[in-house]
Parts: C-alpha cells; structure tokens; sequence
C-alpha cells in the first residue's frame, strides 16, 4: 500500500485465516476493505466467513452516509451458472453470501462493468469459473470505471487470474481544497476515462499483458524466499508496469495544481433574493469542460431513475429540475 494510503489506516483485524480487515479513515468518510478466502469444503469456516461479511454489510447499512466497503476474494462459488462457468453442469456453486450482497445491491465490478464477457479466474483442466469477485458498496454505483480479468502467470505462481477495478474516489476522498494550501511546482496526471470504449479497453489489456512479461519482474518473482523490501519492489514494478500501458493506452493529459488550487474565490452577491446570500465560483474548476462532465454524470443518474419509477414520476421529477434549473439559470 502506498504511503499516501497507509497513513490514514485507523484499523487492521485478522480475525481467522480466511479474513483480513483494514479501515482507512479520512475525514469525510470511512472505507472498509474486506479480503476473504471461502474455504470449500470446512463448514464451521464457510460460516465464519459469511457471518463476518454479513456484520460488515449491515455496519455498512447503518451509517452508509458516510461508509463505504469493498469486499473482495475468493469465494469459491459463482453467482451465475451461465455466465460465470465454461462448461454449464447440473453441479455448481451459488454461495449464499452472493445473495446477501446482492439483496443489499452491493455491485459486482466485473459483472458490472463487462455484462456479457465470459471470463473466467480458474480452471480445473477440464472446466473453468468465476469465483473470485470484487464488491462495492452501493453507494459507489456511478464510481466504477473499468473491471478486468487478468492472467495472472507473468505476475504470480497463484493458479487463480487476477482481477481488477479502477473506482474514482475523488468525489468521497477530496473536495475543492477550499481550506488547503496552496501547492507549488505539482501536476497531476488526468485519464480521460469517459471516452473509452470496448476497443480500447481491450487495447489496455493486451497492452498490460505484454508489458507483464517483464525480466526485473521475472527475477524479482522467482527468488527462493522474499522479504518486505522485495514485496514493495515487485509491487512498484507492477504498478509502474500498469501506469506506462495506462500513458499508451488510455487518453491523459497532465495538469498543473498550485496556483490553480490556491484559496482564491471569487464571491457574488444576489441582492434579488437576499443582500447577505453568497454564491461561491470557482472558475478554475467551472468551466465547460467541467460542465459537460456534470451533465454527462446527471444522464446517466437519469437513466438509472427511470429504470425503477412511472412514466409519471419522472415527468414530476424532470419538470422539477427543469424549473430549478431556469431559477438558477435566470439568477
């Protein structure tokens, strides 16, 4: 983990050998990440592991304003016989933890982010299932960017596929940095995720694969015995492995952060409505870029609300916003 990460790391639980807990703290929200293993075949583990995940979802209910929980392993079950298994037989593995995290809307990221991809994260030689999985909280539904399956051969002996997610954590993490300093002589990096599409995400995948057959890293891996210090290298092998296949791969363009982020506002006063009501601009933030991003996320908001409600509720809903909108517009 990096640095940057582990400093906010408030908690860290063990509880069985199938399950290792870490809570990061930040203040704006907590975030839970759960790691299991689901033993196959011992029940009394097969219980502690589920009762475990389940506390953890129903902590998770309870505050979930300010919660978010990943949940990731191996599960040793899938969650559909269709999709997530080669060969269909009349035998095969539904976990009942799915159902609990799918009655609580907890988001399958491959499932997800790939809804008709067969892949799969180990084989048996004679057939081959998806039962390893990464889970998020609901309240991360528009968050996800990207899930993949990956082979996992160049990067460890596991006979399990690796997979993978990449989440914007931005909006639950940072904000405008109203109140922080400003930073000198800093850029940060900027992929431009939402102009991806199938193609090229396939493109970053070959180009990940190809770059993962790497001599340092091959060296690194196949030391008889390794330490903390060569976990921390082949780990910054990978990742630097992962960000050049993302430089190649996934459109980016760098930025510079430091008098752009500086405490300056702007402040407009609305005397229409009330001498003393402020509206603060941020013009380095608002501009049209910024605002087709907006309108962009809300469509997308806006389908997944017409999916569950009338004809009727969205017209209310839609002539609402379009009235707030023209206040604001008109203001």
């Amino acid at each position: 983990m990096k640095d940057k990460w582990a400093k906010h790391i408030g908690k860290i639980l063990n509880p069985t050998d199938n399950i290792l807990y870490v809570q990061l703290i930040f203040k704006q929200c907590l975030i839970s990440i759960v790691q299991v293993y689901m033993p196959p075949n011992d029940a009394q583990e097969k219980v502690e592991v589920a009762k475990f995940i389940t506390d953890q979802i129903n902590e998770y209910n309870n505050n979930n304003n300010n919660n978010y929980l990943i949940i990731a392993g191996d599960f040793n079950a899938i969650v559909n016989k269709h999709q997530d298994k080669l060969h269909v037989t009349k035998q095969w593995n539904n976990n009942r933890i799915f159902n609990t995290l799918l009655d609580n809307d907890f988001i399958d990221t491959y499932r997800e982010a790939n809804p008709n991809k067969k892949e799969f994260t180990w084989s048996n030689g004679s057939n081959s299932t998806r039962i390893d999985y990464i889970w998020l909280s609901p309240n991360w539904t528009n968050e996800l960017i990207h899930s993949s399956i990956r082979d996992a051969k160049a990067v460890t002996n596991s006979d399990h596929n690796i997979v993978t997610c990449i989440y914007n954590t931005s909006d639950i993490i940072r904000n405008y940095k109203a109140f922080t300093c400003a930073r000198n002589n800093n850029e940060r990096l900027i992929f431009d995720y939402a102009s991806m599409d199938n193609d090229k995400w396939q493109g970053y995948t070959t180009k990940t694969d190809d770059e993962l057959v790497n001599s340092n890293l091959e060296i690194l891996l196949n030391q008889d015995s390794h330490n903390k210090k060569d976990i921390n290298s082949i780990w910054q092998v990978i990742k630097d492995i992962l960000l050049k296949a993302a430089k190649s791969k996934i459109p980016n363009k760098k930025i510079k952060v430091g008098k752009n982020m500086a405490r300056s506002t702007d402040t407009t006063y609305i005397n229409k409505h009330n001498p003393e009501f402020k509206i603060i601009e941020v013009p380095t933030i608002w501009n049209q870029t910024w605002a087709l991003h907006i309108k962009s996320a809300w469509n997308q908001t806006m389908e997944l609300i017409k999916k569950y409600r009338t004809k009727a509720q969205n017209q209310q809903i839609e002539d609402y916003i379009n009235k707030r909108a023209a206040m604001i517009k008109n203001n």
